[in-house]
């Protein structure tokens, strides 16, 4: 847990899915960061800011989505292939003090436009992506959003391209 200038202010491990974190300050606002361990690397968590409650009263969770990104281009294309770029985000709706973890990837989902029938999605670890295999000569739409957070975010899109 964070107070809201991202100072730790306590850390802790659970063998259970609950926590109950004693000794905080009542009324203060805390920034709480949650994963489960035992991975090779650094898994995606979920982020919540907590008003605690002060004496007598009761506190509020702030729940977040991503922004969607910005900056979306078609960089190049054939005729079954797309090459896209975006800009990486930085950001969260409601905003949350003390700021959001970086993406822990993108879904670059395409579909054909005239059915929006799902053509195909793809997971990028970068802020571009080239998608191949797709159907030759169709005109496409392009959705984007960012994953990791705890509620389905905005996404960007480009409608109507042609391949």
């Amino acid at each position: 847990m964070y107070n809201t200038a991202g100072s730790l202010i306590k850390q802790a491990t659970s063998t259970s899915t609950s926590y109950a974190a004693t000794g905080l300050l009542s009324g203060s606002v805390v920034v709480i960061h949650v994963w489960a361990n035992g991975g090779p690397s650094a898994p995606p968590h979920g982020v919540l800011q907590v008003t605690l409650a002060k004496s007598g009263g009761t506190g509020t969770t702030t729940r977040w989505a991503y922004l969607a990104p910005t900056g979306l281009k078609v960089t190049a294309h054939t005729t079954t292939s797309v090459s896209l770029s975006w800009n990486g985000v930085t950001g969260s709706k409601p905003a949350i003090s003390g700021g959001v973890p970086k993406p822990t990837s993108y879904t670059v989902a395409i579909y054909t436009s005239s059915t929006g029938k799902l053509m195909k999605e793809v997971t990028s670890t970068s802020t571009s992506s080239t998608v191949t295999g797709l159907t030759a000569n169709s005109t496409i739409n392009v959705n984007i959003w960012a994953n990791g957070g705890p509620l389905a975010p905005a996404n960007a899109a480009i409608n109507n391209y042609k391949l």
